[in-house]
C-alpha cells in the first residue's frame, strides 16, 4: 500500500515537472531555421586576387574586405592579395574589394550548377554588353580615393580666356596685325584709295539720314520766299563728298539763321 503510494506520488511529480519544461521550450523554428539552404544544395568558392600596382601589399590589406553581392558574403584578403570567399551558391554575384585607401572596380562573377566559373566587367549603362575577365580573378585598383576636391589654381590661361580680355584683346590685334597682312603697295589698292578716299566711312543710309536732318531741322528761307534745298551731289561723286556737301550746305543755312 505504501509503495503504491509513493509510485502515484512519483509520477505525479514527473508529469507535473514535463509540463513545466514544455512550458519554456520554444518549439517554432528560429531565423537561422527559415533561412538555411536546403540540405542537399551545392556551395562553391570565388577566388581571386586584389592588385595595387606600385604599393606594398601589407600597407592596405589589413583594412580590405571582399563583398559579394552586398554583404551576402564577406571574404578577406591574406597577406599576398589573394582572397577566397567560401561557401556560396550557384547564381550570378557582383563582387568588390573595398578598402578605404583604394578604389576597386567591381566584377561579376557567374557561376553555373555544375560549378563552371565566368568573370565579366560590371555595367550598369549597357547592361547587355559582356566584358569577359579572366578567372580566378584579378582585380587591380584604378587610383586612391578622393575624399576632397582638388583646390582652383590661378594660371594664365584664365586670364587670357576671360570674356572681357578677348574684347580688349582681340581688336587690338586687328588693329594692329591687319596693316601687316594687307599690302598696301598694290597698284591696285592704292589707286581705290586715291579714287575713293573715305569711301567706307558712309553709307546710303547715313547720308540720307543726314539730308533728312537737315530738311528737318534746319530749313531757312531767303528774302524772296524761296527755301534752300540740300545740293545735289555731283555724278559719280562718292559717299564722302556727297556727306561732305550735306554738311557745308547745313553750315552755311545755321550762319543765315544766326544773322536774321
Amino acid at each position: 500500500m505504501l509503495f503504491m503510494e509513493k509510485m502515484s506520488l512519483s509520477w505525479l511529480l514527473t508529469t507535473a515537472l514535463v509540463v513545466v519544461v514544455s512550458g519554456f521550450t520554444d518549439t517554432e523554428p528560429g531565423p537561422a531555421a527559415t533561412s538555411a539552404t536546403p540540405l542537399g544544395g551545392d556551395r562553391f568558392k570565388i577566388e581571386g586576387r586584389a592588385i595595387v600596382p606600385g604599393v606594398k601589399t601589407q600597407d592596405w590589406v589589413s583594412t580590405a574586405r571582399v563583398l559579394v553581392d552586398g554583404e551576402d558574403y564577406v571574404g578577406f584578403l591574406r597577406i599576398d592579395g589573394g582572397f577566397s570567399v567560401n561557401d556560396v551558391p550557384s547564381g550570378s554575384y557582383v563582387v568588390e574589394v573595398v578598402t578605404p585607401s583604394y578604389r576597386f572596380e567591381p566584377v561579376r562573377v557567374d557561376i553555373t550548377s555544375k560549378g563552371k566559373m565566368r568573370a565579366r566587367m560590371v555595367n550598369y549603362i549597357k547592361t547587355s554588353e559582356v566584358i569577359r575577365q579572366p578567372y580566378p580573378l584579378q582585380i587591380r585598383s584604378s587610383g586612391p580615393h578622393s575624399y576632397f576636391m582638388k583646390r582652383e589654381t590661378w594660371g594664365w590661361t584664365d586670364f587670357l580666356m576671360n570674356p572681357m580680355v578677348m574684347m580688349m584683346v582681340l581688336p587690338l590685334l586687328i588693329i594692329v596685325l591687319l596693316p601687316k597682312v594687307v599690302n598696301t603697295n598694290d597698284p591696285e589698292m592704292r589707286k581705290v584709295n586715291e579714287t575713293f578716299p573715305c569711301s567706307p566711312c558712309f553709307t546710303d543710309s547715313m547720308i540720307l539720314g543726314i539730308q533728312m536732318s537737315f530738311s528737318l531741322w534746319t530749313p531757312v528761307s531767303t528774302g524772296n520766299g524761296a527755301v534752300h534745298e540740300h545740293a545735289e551731289p555731283k555724278p559719280g561723286a562718292s559717299r564722302c563728298v556727297r556727306a561732305h556737301d550735306e554738311a557745308l550746305l547745313w553750315l552755311q543755312r545755321l550762319q543765315q539763321s544766326q544773322q536774321q
